[in-house]
């Protein structure tokens, strides 16, 4: 059978993750190997078997398209494992498993089944057999990347490194998948520890937030500080990483320090609204009340500048924080209501109306 490259974490995506991240995943199969968006994002991975395509209407043509292929060729893993992918992400979770158990009848040695089967059990929440299964694939399966990175990165030694895993970006996508499921069995410190081994892999800007987070979960802001830091020199300016390490500073009562980084937005933003507001709360923390003031004023100035060029939902919205941080809650409410009209599905303008009425306004 002939190798194919199955790309599953690449660009700023990985598995069943887009960080904050939203994009869609790679396509494997075909030996292409696709960039994809990471934050957030996130397609999930599936499982269960087909029957043929004339007994399934309206499925994704791809999938129509490969069901034919296996009806020639029943046991083509490649397809089996790409068809897989294609009812994961149609969220057709048994039919994917279904491919996955047959391509595993067919080739149990194949470390991307197993890698599959990890991210398609994370998918459906099962945690605890999705650990087991992602652990096995580090463990026994993780991929042999020139100069045996893997073996650094997890401290392994095994010689049962599977040649069908040879790419990063499966080791990449089962570290990033395990930390998810760490996170959400509450062992936080392992999730921390695999997102570090994967930024080791790739140093992707979702990875750098997602470490960031947890460790300010458990009040860690100097390991937390230091990563966004580390991120920021090592894949540019990016705005979340910029605007964690301004929140932890703030945690840390760094003031100046986060006043100084709220400045090198402003010099670049083209829109500054939201930085001003940002500038007063640090402001107020620091107890300097004029000073606060006057960046509410400009963040107005700027806001009605922004709005007559552009009357959107957003810019509304935007608006009535301004109006909301300088104690003018008529004008806020106004602003809010029109954003809710404009977009009924913009949740911060409601909760922000929420807030005004809870205070009488």
């Amino acid at each position: 059978m002939k190798q194919k490259s199955r790309d599953l974490c690449k660009g700023e995506e990985c598995g069943n993750h887009a960080s904050g991240f939203e994009g869609s995943s790679v396509r494997p199969g075909a030996g292409s190997s696709r960039l994809v968006i990471f934050w957030v994002a996130l397609v999930v991975w599936v499982l269960f078997f087909v029957a043929p395509a004339s007994a399934h209407e309206g499925l994704d043509p791809e999938i129509q398209e490969i069901t034919e292929q296996l009806a020639k060729n029943p046991n083509d893993v490649d397809l089996l494992i790409t068809r897989a992918w294609n009812y994961r992400k149609n969220g057709k979770f048994i039919n994917a498993l279904a491919d996955i158990d047959r391509a595993n009848r067919l080739d149990p040695g194949n470390q991307e089944i197993l890698l599959e089967r990890g991210l398609t059990l994370s998918a459906l929440r099962r945690d605890v057999e999705a650990e087991v299964v992602l652990d096995r694939f580090l463990d026994e399966g993780a991929a042999k990347v020139s100069g045996g990175i893997a073996a650094r990165i997890l401290g392994t030694t095994s010689a049962r490194i599977s040649e069908r895993t040879s790419d990063k970006n499966l080791l990449l996508t089962a570290l990033v998948e395990r930390a998810y499921v760490h996170s959400r069995m509450n062992k936080v410190d392992m999730a921390i520890e695999d997102f570090t081994s994967a930024i080791t892999v790739r140093p992707l800007t979702p990875l750098y937030l997602s470490r960031g987070k947890l460790q300010e979960s458990l009040g860690q802001f100097d390991l937390a500080a230091n990563g966004y830091r580390e991120g920021l020199a090592r894949v540019g300016n990016a705005l979340q990483l910029k605007k964690g390490l301004i929140r932890v500073s703030i945690k840390r009562q760094q003031f100046d320090y986060a006043l100084k980084l709220v400045d090198q937005e402003l010099a670049r933003a083209s829109v500054k609204t939201a930085w001003y507001l940002r500038r007063a709360e640090i402001l107020d923390m620091m107890g300097q009340e004029d000073a606060s003031r006057m960046a509410k004023e400009k963040a107005l100035t700027e806001a009605n500048r922004v709005l007559r060029k552009r009357t959107t939902a957003l810019n509304r919205l935007l608006r009535g924080k301004v109006y909301m941080a300088l104690g003018q809650r008529p004008d806020a409410r106004r602003d809010l209501e029109s954003a809710v009209q404009m977009a009924p599905n913009l949740d911060e303008a409601r909760e922000l109306l929420g807030i005004l009425k809870g205070q009488g306004e």
